[in-house]
């Protein structure tokens, strides 16, 4: 990065070695520590030089700097970090066009003295504004926008090629919001299994009681002995958290989480808080309603613990319906990574090697070298790289003026990529004379202009106008993030092509790959040669697809055996006062069907409700989150299915031990107490 002067007494990043005064020298550099050790090892590299290659405007220019600085590594919580820093004066004299409008700035940091100056700021944009639009003719900008950077954290996303260190703030929210959940869960859990337990403690705090016991003492004991037992899984939890759950995490997400107890006081508060809100939450209820019974009832038997359970009952419902909700996410999730892995991207991205070139002018150099290759079929180039943004330029269609994004190719490269025409011809490689005054759109720009016939129309770009000679089919130019835009294709020489694309013989791309880098040093023999396949231009979509269905997965998981505890709990508790009556069943001839219907009864309707309002809440979730993330896919029947089935087998493994009991059970040793 080229940072002002100002930069070095604004951040004050801690010095390793080097005087911060120096830092600004027009022929010094600062580098992080990591940059340091890379090029020089553990020796102090004050005083020593480094050679820097640019590509400025197709030309190769080497500069030397020497280090005045390094920089101690910074903390992995940090917004943003450098590994090579020179003055900004070296940029402006190696880049002439910097102070000339049309040149896009970067990051700008201002200090200011108070939140109402950024007001004061943007009250004076538009003299700047009219500038900058008066010199990009194909570009408007419509104003500056101000981010404070202690928010920078949540929010640096939003930057095109941002350099913050950053999470869109869904996935944060996404996380926070399944702990919460996973954390309800349990708290449930407890209450269920609290009041189970409690059960066959109805003597003992009778006893209790009879002694001379007050109900406040009875309270604190429950409480109490869940707090430490709350203790013990906190230890336990966070062994597990930093030895299998976080490295696991970090390098699923590329993170750098740890954890830090000791050096951040408030997540100590909120540990303590979590240890409260989960022993509270689970021992409460259960120690406030069985301390207020009166022994005599208990112990003459007069008291069945809640006999009714409709409240274990709503416990139950909600589980389920959390329960639900992720299931059916996690599927959804899963199917449409599938779906969009094997949808059609609209074109042939199999067996094409994409190399970037160092400059435009040696496009017909390596293409001449590239064709001699045996394995090559087609070679084509463009200006620009085909699965990634492209900027919009102006076009008049009528005298209405349109922002369409337009992709500077070859005469071959609709049939060297595989993109079909859906109505007219594509670019006639002998007529360059025609295919300097002609362009192909896409029926996404057929549909927003409305034509019916597509030939022969004429778009005006710059002061030129330009004939349409042909449609192609809609093709995915980004990732399915975004629905296919309308486009142009424009034909310029082939001093002009950034890219060169080779379509090869099926199975001997990576062969022709490797193979095309002594082609490369011909031309540039000191320059790394780099190259990717076409069919890996949405490989950054995909596996930010992988890493959601990856923590939803282990969400699924981790809530579905939650859940498999609590229905376990609550048909312990149930079965602790309804054992008496499936003997008598039994006794009277109910075989193992019909006991284990009477027990699975008492979970029909739990289920039910939660089945019916949970399905359409993952849905609709999933429907809005879907059509933001991949607009292409739909939610079939596949998902519900799947899901009801799953939670018949989340009954079957949690009531499983249970109905065995009740079938194995002789009836005689709980009736003959009566």
């Amino acid at each position: 990065s080229f940072v002002d002067p100002t930069y070095h007494a604004l951040f004050d990043f801690e010095v390793k070695w080097g005087d911060r005064s120096s830092f600004s020298d027009r022929d010094g550099m600062v580098l992080s520590e990591e940059t340091a050790e890379k090029y020089f090892g553990d020796r102090n590299p004050i005083g020593e030089t480094l050679d820097i290659r640019f590509n400025i405007n197709g030309s190769e220019v080497i500069e030397e700097f020497t280090v005045r600085g390094v920089l101690k590594e910074v903390p992995n919580n940090a917004s943003f970090s450098d590994n090579i820093l020179l003055p900004f004066d070296r940029q402006k004299s190696l880049f002439s066009n910097m102070e000339d409008w049309t040149y896009r700035s970067t990051i700008t940091f201002l200090q200011i003295k108070e939140p109402e100056a950024i007001a004061r700021i943007k009250s004076t944009e538009q003299a700047y504004l009219d500038q900058i639009n008066q010199a990009n003719e194909n570009w408007d900008m419509t104003g500056l926008y101000f981010q404070p950077l202690s928010t920078i954290a949540q929010n640096g996303h939003k930057a095109q090629n941002s350099p913050f260190h950053t999470s869109h703030i869904s996935a944060i929210i996404m996380l926070v919001v399944i702990s919460f959940i996973l954390l309800l869960l349990v708290c449930f859990n407890y209450i269920n299994i609290t009041l189970a337990s409690a059960s066959s403690r109805l003597k003992e705090i009778s006893v209790r009681k009879v002694l001379g016991s007050k109900r406040t003492q009875i309270i604190w004991q429950f409480l109490i002995e869940n707090i430490l037992i709350c203790l013990i899984s906190l230890g336990i939890g966070i062994l597990l958290a930093a030895y299998l759950f976080l490295p696991w995490f970090n390098g699923l997400s590329n993170n750098t989480l740890e954890i830090s107890y000791l050096n951040h006081p408030a997540i100590w508060g909120f540990t303590v808080g979590i240890i409260l809100i989960t022993a509270i939450g689970g021992a409460g209820y259960p120690a406030l309603y069985i301390s207020k019974f009166q022994p005599v009832k208990i112990l003459k038997k007069e008291f069945q613990l809640v006999q009714k359970s409709r409240f274990q009952k709503f416990l139950i419902s909600v589980q389920l319906l959390f329960t639900i909700v992720t299931i059916f996410s996690t599927i959804v999730l899963f199917l449409t990574s599938q779906h969009l892995r094997d949808e059609d991207w609209g074109y042939n991205q199999h067996n094409v090697v994409v190399i970037p070139l160092e400059k435009d002018t040696d496009f017909e150099k390596l293409k001449n070298d590239v064709q001699q290759n045996p394995n090559i079929v087609e070679v084509t180039g463009a200006n620009e790289r085909l699965g990634s943004r492209i900027y919009p330029v102006k076009i008049q269609v009528a005298g209405v003026e349109y922002e369409v994004p337009k992709m500077t190719v070859a005469p071959n490269y609709t049939q060297t990529l595989g993109i079909d025409l859906s109505d007219g011809r594509t670019f006639d490689p002998g007529l360059d004379a025609a295919n300097q005054a002609s362009v192909l759109v896409n029926e996404a720009f057929s549909r927003s202009m409305k034509w019916e016939k597509i030939v022969g129309k004429q778009i005006r770009i710059g002061d030129q106008n330009y004939r349409v000679i042909g449609e192609v089919q809609d093709f995915h130019l980004e990732d399915f993030f975004v629905d296919i835009k309308p486009l142009i294709f424009q034909v310029n020489t082939e001093d002009s092509y950034r890219y060169l694309s080779a379509r090869t013989l099926p199975g001997t791309s990576e062969q022709v790959a490797k193979e095309l880098e002594s082609d490369w040093k011909k031309i540039y023999p000191s320059t790394p040669y780099t190259y990717y396949f076409q069919d890996a231009a949405f490989d950054n979509y995909f596996n930010h697809f992988a890493q959601v269905n990856a923590i939803l997965s282990a969400s699924s998981f981790m809530t579905v055996l939650v859940a498999i505890i609590g229905l376990f709990g609550f048909a312990m508790l149930l079965l602790s006062r309804k054992m008496k009556e499936l003997s008598i069943h039994k006794i009277l001839g109910a075989n193992t069907f019909q006991l284990s219907r009477l027990i699975t009864g008492e979970f029909l309707i739990p289920v039910i409700i939660a089945t019916i309002i949970g399905l359409p809440i993952g849905f609709f979730m999933l429907k809005g989150l879907l059509s933001q993330i991949a607009p292409s896919s739909h939610i079939g029947w596949v998902p519900f299915l799947i899901t009801i089935l799953a939670i018949i087998l989340m009954l079957g493994i949690s009531l499983g031990k249970h109905i065995y009991t009740a079938v194995m059970v002789n009836p005689t040793w709980l009736l003959k107490e009566e």
